[in-house]
């Protein structure tokens, strides 16, 4: 049975003109899966944030994966965007923090936050991966991160959160709470 292939065009999926019986040496698109959107590189910023238009209706959720370094420890407040607008409301964004560090484990409620967060430390390899769950959607966002600091404790933390408004977000801002940062940061668009 011929079967619709595509190719990808360095931006897009596109069809190949015809159908072909035999897919094995094209790679084909996912209704599933994790697809790469954006790939940005930034050094001795502040703030980066994806471009506009970046969360759609194309997909569900969203996954961003992150690798860098910070000028001092900084602790990154992710704020929710929509046309080029970051959401900044105080107590919209409700957090729950569970942190492993040595032979320690911390948890932290932030109700009155105006972001999420993750904290890279300084000069020390950090990454984090975060999950965030319907942002173009008029509902509230959920979001989970996981954060890794390559410092002397080698400190896991992980955060649970939710965005308390309804409203549809096109894009993600990630802001240094002081110093700046310098790395790389991938998003990726997914469905159920």
């Amino acid at each position: 049975m011929a079967k619709q292939a595509y190719v990808y065009s360095g931006t897009d999926w596109v069809p190949l003109a015809s159908e072909v019986t035999n897919l094995s040496a094209y790679q084909t698109k996912a209704t599933t899966g994790l697809v790469l959107l954006n790939t940005t590189s930034f050094s001795g910023v502040s703030s980066i944030a994806f471009p506009n238009d970046s969360f759609s209706a194309t997909y569900d959720n969203y996954k961003i994966l992150w690798k860098g370094v910070g000028s001092t420890t900084v602790e990154c407040r992710f704020r929710l965007r929509v046309a080029g607008v970051d959401n900044s409301t105080a107590s919209s964004y409700n957090i729950q923090r569970f942190t492993v560090s040595d032979t320690t484990l911390l948890g932290v409620r932030s109700a009155a936050t105006s972001g999420w967060f993750a904290v890279i430390t300084s000069t020390a390899p950090n990454t984090f991966s975060a999950d965030i769950f319907n942002p173009f959607l008029a509902v509230p966002t959920a979001f989970i991160s996981q954060n890794f600091r390559n410092n002397a404790n080698a400190q896991i933390e992980d955060y649970y959160s939710q965005h308390n408004q309804s409203t549809s977000y096109d894009s993600i801002n990630i802001i240094a709470s002081t110093g700046t940062f310098t790395g790389e940061m991938s998003l990726y668009g997914y469905n159920k």
